[in-house]
């Protein structure tokens, strides 16, 4: 008996991605119920910003951010904005669900920077999403 099979692969079908429920996590950090579509990914969102990227090994390189980095720098304000535009868009466009990260804008609040922005999925726009980093 062999274990090599010929297989003819051109009559297979590409299979539609399906979404997966995912768990919720509440403003307190616990887990209380589930969700999908487009307010997982407005948790998939936040959960990618907050990760720091590199430093858990839970996680491949391509997940988290570098936003906390940008923590120590002092950049002035236009190098700041387009490090943070450039940090922001690597973090969340290597997600296959998310088409496009735009609309950016900065507010200072003493001694906080808050980057606000939005984000086009396959499930729709989730506008209004914001990152904050202390400066």
């Amino acid at each position: 008996m062999s274990l090599y099979h010929k297989m003819d692969i051109d009559n297979f079908e590409e299979k539609e991605s399906i979404p997966t429920r995912t768990p919720y996590i509440d403003e307190n950090g616990h887990f209380n119920s589930y969700c999908d579509d487009i307010k997982a990914m407005a948790q998939a969102v936040k959960l990618a910003l907050l990760t720091p990227r590199f430093r858990l090994i839970a996680f491949d390189s391509n997940y988290g951010s570098e936003l906390d980095t940008l923590q120590k720098c002092n950049y002035d304000d236009l190098v700041f904005e387009s490090e943070a535009k450039r940090r922001v868009k690597d973090a969340l466009l290597c997600d296959e669900r998310i088409t496009d990260v735009y609309d950016f804008k900065f507010l200072q609040n003493d001694d906080t920077k808050i980057i606000k922005f939005s984000v086009d999925t396959i499930y729709g726009t989730l506008e209004r999403q914001e990152v904050t980093i202390g400066v």
